[in-house]
């Protein structure tokens, strides 16, 4: 057996180890709790630095639009109320404008015959009754109307009004 000297000295020593081991333990507690502060003051110091751009870039916005609204005053409404002529707006003659061309370009066809490019000339750029994509609209609608007709002759596209197609049989 073991004498009580012997047993004594071995729980001494398993206590100096136990304490030992705690003291290691508790000192590893306190570099992880050191750590965690510092991780944390870190976080936190991140944070401000991020809530400061952003105030910083709101701030900039509203800058902005303060100079905006310094440059820009608001308009007062318009008063449209009698500040106008019906008549100076859409003469009375523009109403069917139109109808009218189409008719004066019927009215320039009656009796003869005529090349295309030759009819633009006269309605567009001489007597200007209307823009050139306008009369090559009013011709299209013309045909299908079916009150002009159109035939090739020499590469040339010939324009007559549709009570001469007697001219056609002529010229052929």
């Amino acid at each position: 057996m073991k004498s009580i000297f012997e047993l004594s000295e071995k729980k001494s020593k398993n206590k100096d180890f136990i304490i030992q081991k705690l003291i290691q333990r508790i000192e590893a507690l306190e570099r992880n709790v050191e750590l965690m502060h510092k991780e944390r003051e870190l976080t936190e110091k991140n944070n401000v630095d991020k809530l400061v751009e952003k105030i910083d870039e709101i701030n900039s916005k509203l800058n902005k639009e303060e100079q905006v609204e310094e440059i820009y005053e608001p308009l007062e409404p318009l008063n449209l109320e009698n500040s106008y002529d019906l008549e100076e707006i859409a003469p009375s003659q523009n109403i069917n404008k139109k109808e009218d061309v189409m008719q004066k370009i019927l009215n320039i066809l009656s009796g003869k015959e005529w090349d295309i490019s030759q009819l633009k000339k006269i309605v567009v750029n001489e007597e200007k009754i209307c823009s050139k994509a306008s009369f090559y609209r009013y011709i299209k609608e013309l045909q299908d109307k079916e009150e002009i007709n159109s035939i090739f002759i020499d590469g040339r596209k010939i324009i007559i009004n549709k009570n001469w197609k007697s001219k056609i049989s002529s010229i052929n």
